[in-house]
């Protein structure tokens, strides 16, 4: 996870996007617990890996948007980054796919 002034970058093993507009003024971070997610909730891999305790790339929410996940490990908060153009979820060791990071994303719960 890369964080600029101008966007949000994500990647975890071959999946990865980019949040242009994180600061816009439509733009909403929230912490919410993993049986609180309501519309937010993964529900479908799109493209993605679908695996207990890692749960990564791109899946149709309850709500029937489309959103970059990164629920890696056991995880019982979920952030869930929501802009005008893009919704994600982060949780866990989002840093555990990126070659001796190793980090463990404390901020995020």
């Amino acid at each position: 996870m890369l964080m600029t002034d101008q966007a949000l970058e994500l990647k975890a093993g071959l999946y990865q996007t980019k949040i242009e507009d994180i600061h816009s003024a439509q733009s909403k971070v929230s912490v919410l617990f993993c049986d609180e997610l309501g519309e937010f909730k993964p529900v479908v891999a799109v493209n993605a890996i679908n695996l207990p305790n890692y749960k990564v790339g791109w899946y149709r929410l309850a709500n029937q948007q489309t959103a970059f996940v990164m629920l890696i490990g056991d995880i019982e908060k979920v952030t869930v980054v929501s802009t005008k153009h893009a919704i994600a979820l982060i949780s866990g060791d989002i840093n555990r796919d990126n070659a001796g990071a190793g980090l463990q994303a404390k901020a995020f719960r």
